[in-house]
């Protein structure tokens, strides 16, 4: 898995995304000379009628962007500086925002609004200073966000930790890649996992539609973790009476306490006790 800078991450899913569906083109101010350097390179690569160049009218190229949708094209709107949001609230949050609950789920709309998070900047005085994203968290938009987020890191998490793993023999070598591979990527996520992060905060909460997303998510992660131990046991890895269940459990637990101690005590201890408990976990189910 690559590292990347947000920026050239924002700009390779721009250029995927726009190679894989025709329907997705981008808009804003300055965008053909990549000023932001979110879209260098998308006009070579696509032609002015997909990195559409806009006057310096926000409110009209957002409702603009919002027609486009309702026709069935998908596109991207950048804004240069996140203070513009404030001039187009009533376009996002009172117009786009509520066409498919007007329209009794008939009609959506699909666009991307994207802002540069740079903070505050001298030259940019009284009038360029506010960042106002957190305005757009109490018109319906937050929840939609943090479960594509979610399924993003799932399906990362999955492709970093499962299937480099799948390369090795059944059995204890495969599982034990898989807690391997979770391993770093706990180390790599060392100030915080989303997954587990969200697992955490949602756990003790009353039933809502981020819960159980959550909840779906880590059990399906665990029925992944039992399939492993149950491929160890049909091998003879490990000890027919084995409850794949339990292990899985065990394993899961271990792992928490990894993610855990790796933030507070340093990844070094931790990792150091939790592969030496883990060896002691499975001496105890081996034949």
């Amino acid at each position: 898995m690559p590292l990347l800078s947000y920026l050239r991450a924002i700009n390779r899913a721009l250029g995927d995304e726009m190679d894989r569906d025709p329907s997705v083109f981008i808009m804003g101010e300055d965008i053909r000379e990549a000023l932001t350097n979110t879209t260098p390179g998308l006009l070579a690569r696509f032609g002015p009628d997909r990195v559409v160049e806009t006057p310096l009218s926000e409110q009209g190229f957002t409702n603009f962007a919002t027609g486009a949708a309702l026709a069935g094209m998908r596109p991207v709107v950048e804004y240069q500086i996140p203070f513009l949001l404030l001039l187009v609230l009533e376009q996002i949050a009172n117009q786009a925002n509520k066409v498919s609950v007007m329209s009794g789920g008939q009609a959506s709309v699909p666009v991307t609004y994207l802002l540069p998070a740079a903070g505050w900047r001298p030259a940019w005085g009284g009038q360029h200073s506010d960042q106002p994203y957190g305005v757009f968290a109490h018109f319906g938009s937050r929840e939609d966000l943090q479960l594509a987020l979610l399924d993003f890191v799932s399906t990362r998490f999955v492709e970093f930790i499962k299937l480099p793993a799948l390369k090795k023999p059944r059995g204890l070598p495969r599982l034990r890649a898989m807690i391997e591979n979770w391993s770093e990527w706990g180390r790599i996520h060392q100030s915080g996992c989303v997954l587990l992060s969200a697992a955490v905060e949602y756990d003790g909460r009353q039933d809502s539609t981020l819960r159980e997303h959550v909840r779906q998510q880590q059990s399906a992660w665990r029925d992944e973790i039992k399939r492993a131990v149950g491929l160890a046991v049909q091998v003879g890895d490990l000890r027919t009476d084995t409850d794949p269940s339990l292990l899985a459990f065990e394993i899961y637990a271990l792992m928490l306490g990894l993610h855990h101690d790796a933030g507070l005590f340093g990844w070094e201890e931790a990792n150091r006790h939790t592969s030496a408990a883990l060896d002691r976990l499975f001496a105890s189910y081996q034949p």
